[in-house]
């Protein structure tokens, strides 16, 4: 559009976003922003007025992406009393000044071209602090930096600095001003074209490791990548010219914007933009073997169960419904030993939760039977009696009896073996005394 004044202003509102827009011929400025929180200005253009063309002023966590300010009048963008900005892969050009930075606080200027301004392509003045200046093309500009600020960095403090058109190409690079300060990797401006392949967004379980995204770049003289998660630096690394796998961590829920950035040796760079839609994904999966027989107190026995899910947090297992065992689950089978168990049925159940908070269940059923029993008889004159021994427990009585009204005498010699385990919780095992004495009926 054409207008003569102002462009877009945004007072004292959040939450604005300002995209592909075009300002011709304006006085004052194109875009005005001012005493407003979380603003965006993404994909416009400004050209052709006699003012400014961006004025962040009073404004928190703001955001300027791919603009394009060029063939104006006074400055580029100028930002003041702010924090917490970021000015990226924006096109600065033939104004007067390109980026003008005061009294605001932790600002990021990252691979924004900035060339032929008149007077200065970036300063950085008036209480300016904890502004980071890096993988910037900068050049054809009266004088390409100044900094009068507090503890500014031009550089990334490992990898990265800016390529200038003033660098004579040894050692550090002095940036003029007050602050004497330094970019420690600078390189000699030289544009050149870096390509990429595109990613194709896509939909994954919230959560969920994302285990496939990969870039192919080229140039002529590869360097280094970085990629960012909603303005995050998640990963960063030497690139060889070749293909770049990058696994991130899993995403919470929502919308979110993986950035793919490669840089050649003189800091040119292409940037690649994934939507991420991370959703609440399906339930776990899990199986388990089917109902089991065990032996009566025995051990060494287990429940296997499969499992499986993208974002794994959790399960619980319980038997009868009481909890017997809980843990953090990363993924795969869940192996259960169970304890002695004594004759009865047992209903041992897993529950699994993700971090979704989706959840999936399943059931074993464990069957004890009774002890095994062994029946033995015994033979006396006149007289038969059964005596029941449980297990492996054996018992031979011999009678002897003599004649009519003669007192009988009973010799019970009595063999017992027991190998029968025993626990707390098993039934008692008859002493031989109780067999004895307490086996069917005794006669006369």
């Amino acid at each position: 559009m054409s207008i003569h004044a102002i462009g877009v202003a945004v007072l004292h509102s959040d939450n604005i976003t300002v995209t592909h827009l075009t300002v011709e011929d304006f006085v004052d400025y194109a875009v005005q922003v001012e005493a407003t929180s979380r603003p965006v200005i993404e994909d416009s253009q400004v050209c052709g007025g006699v003012g400014t063309g961006v004025l962040l002023y009073e404004v928190e966590d703001w955001r300027v992406y791919r603009t394009r300010l060029v063939s104006h009048g006074v400055m580029g963008i100028i930002a003041g009393y702010c924090t917490g900005g970021v000015l990226a892969d924006c096109f600065i050009a033939n104004v007067s000044y390109g980026v003008h930075l005061f009294s605001l606080h932790d600002t990021l200027v990252t691979r924004n071209t900035i060339v032929d301004c008149t007077n200065v392509g970036i300063e950085v003045v008036y209480n300016a602090q904890s502004t980071r200046v890096f993988a910037n093309r900068i050049g054809g500009n009266g004088v390409d930096a100044v900094d009068n600020g507090i503890n500014t960095a031009w550089d990334d403090g490992a990898h990265l600095g800016n390529a200038w058109g003033s660098y004579d190409g040894s050692g550090v690079y002095e940036v003029e001003g007050q602050a004497g300060s330094v970019d420690h990797y600078p390189t000699t401006l030289m544009f050149a074209d870096v390509q990429v392949s595109h990613v194709d967004d896509m939909e994954v379980e919230a959560w969920a490791p994302l285990d496939a995204l990969v870039w192919e770049p080229q140039c002529e003289v590869p360097y280094w990548y970085q990629v960012y998660v909603d303005d995050a630096l998640a990963s960063e690394g030497s690139w060889d010219g070749g293909s770049v796998t990058v696994r991130l961590p899993g995403l919470p829920s929502g919308r979110h914007t993986v950035t793919f950035v490669a840089y050649d040796e003189h800091y040119n760079s292409v940037v690649d933009r994934v939507t991420v839609v991370a959703g609440p994904g399906e339930p776990p999966i899990v199986s388990g073997p089917p109902d089991m027989q065990v032996d009566p107190y025995s051990t060494g026995n287990v429940i296997v169960w499969d499992a499986s899910d993208a974002a794994p947090y959790r399960y619980v297992i319980l038997c009868n419904g009481t909890s017997a065992a809980s843990s953090s689950w990363s993924g795969g089978n869940i192996t259960f030993l169970l304890p002695p168990l004594g004759p009865g049925t047992y209903d041992y159940t897993i529950v699994l939760w993700d971090r979704n908070n989706n959840a999936a269940q399943d059931t074993v059923f464990v069957f004890v039977p009774p002890a095994a029993t062994t029946t033995t008889n015994t033979t006396s004159t006149g007289n038969t009696s059964s005596v029941v021994v449980p297990g492996e427990q054996m018992a031979v009585i011999v009678g002897v009896s003599v004649a009519a009204g003669v007192t009988a005498v009973v010799v019970a010699v009595l063999y017992v073996r027991l190998r029968q385990k025993r626990s707390a919780q098993g039934p008692s095992v008859p002493s031989p005394e109780e067999i004895l004495l307490g086996g069917g009926d005794r006669g006369p």
